[in-house]
């Protein structure tokens, strides 16, 4: 307390003391101009005889957050943050009772005290205390509800504080808009149909495979002559492949980098006409089937 009087005796006798004294204490203000997309406020004196109803938050088809149900615009935990698609407002006496619905049922509701005041609505949140950092103070919270002129209601939080960080004092307050609440449409609210994409495209596949060109030559001729694909693989493959006719099994193009390009370029049955050659050796490669119905080949680059 000494140190207070000792710095206000200061601030009230020394120019340059006085000048930091009077900017701490006659405090900041922000207000956040009106969102240029709504449409303008309406001067409606009666809006809290007609504000029961149903709302939609911010707009038709999207479920933002309502924080504010829960009682408070920027809640802490996470936990107490509301999505809903649906608010409902009723007024009862001098109580204002606020419920939000997600598909039907409730997951928040809160009553407000509240004011009427000119076109404006009024909902007190409260004052809460604050310290930390050397710093100490109170800030309130009021919520002021209106109509544009479209019928929907717009949502300002107003905030204001006094404080002092150590021995000087501040004040501030500022106004931001919260949110948009339009007349509830329940048409506008039905599920869209989600986009169908098609889906990547696998291959059952099966090969022959050798060691030099001309060995994948002469299995090419034998294939064009009409000999079965199954046959051969099980002759002229190598020893592991025989027993299984030549048979992969199902794969993603992807999976040999090499066979990419000459599995997609296959249809259903088809076989590579020209062998294709890797590190391991030369292969004749079939398509033996495609899934799903629709699909798409998708290469990785």
């Amino acid at each position: 307390m000494i140190q207070w009087l000792k710095f206000l005796w200061r601030a009230l006798t020394d120019r340059r003391s006085f000048v930091v004294f009077a900017v701490a204490t006659s405090g900041c203000a922000y207000h956040e101009p009106y969102p240029e997309k709504w449409a303008p406020i309406a001067n409606d004196p009666l809006l809290c005889a007609h504000i029961n109803g149903e709302y939609t938050p911010y707009d038709y088809r999207s479920r933002l957050v309502i924080s504010w149900v829960a009682g408070n615009a920027y809640p802490e935990p996470p936990a107490k943050v509301v999505a809903a698609d649906r608010l409902d407002l009723r007024i009862s006496g001098n109580s204002l009772t606020a419920t939000a619905y997600l598909d039907g049922a409730i997951i928040a509701q809160k009553q407000y005290d509240f004011q009427c005041s000119g076109d404006s609505l009024i909902l007190d949140l409260g004052r809460r205390f604050q310290a930390g950092q050397g710093t100490v103070g109170y800030d309130s919270t009021l919520l002021r509800v209106r109509k544009d002129t479209s019928g929907s209601l717009v949502v300002n939080e107003e905030s204001s504080g006094v404080g002092a960080y150590g021995p000087i004092p501040f004040a501030g307050s500022s106004s931001a808009w919260v949110g948009r609440l339009l007349p509830y449409d329940p048409g506008a609210m039905i599920p869209q149909k989600p986009i169908e994409r098609p889906q990547a495209c696998e291959y059952n596949v099966s090969q022959i495979f050798v060691d030099t060109r001309e060995e994948a030559e002469k299995v090419e001729q034998a294939l064009d002559q009409g000999e079965s694909f199954e046959q051969l693989a099980a002759i002229r493959n190598r020893p592991f492949l025989r027993l299984q006719k030549g048979l992969v099994g199902w794969i993603s193009p992807n999976v040999f980098p090499k066979w990419r390009a000459t599995i997609v370029g296959l249809k259903k049955g088809e076989y590579s006409r020209v062998p294709v050659e890797d590190q391991a050796g030369w292969h004749i490669i079939k398509v033996n089937d495609v899934r799903p119905d629709g699909c798409i080949a998708v290469m990785a680059p």
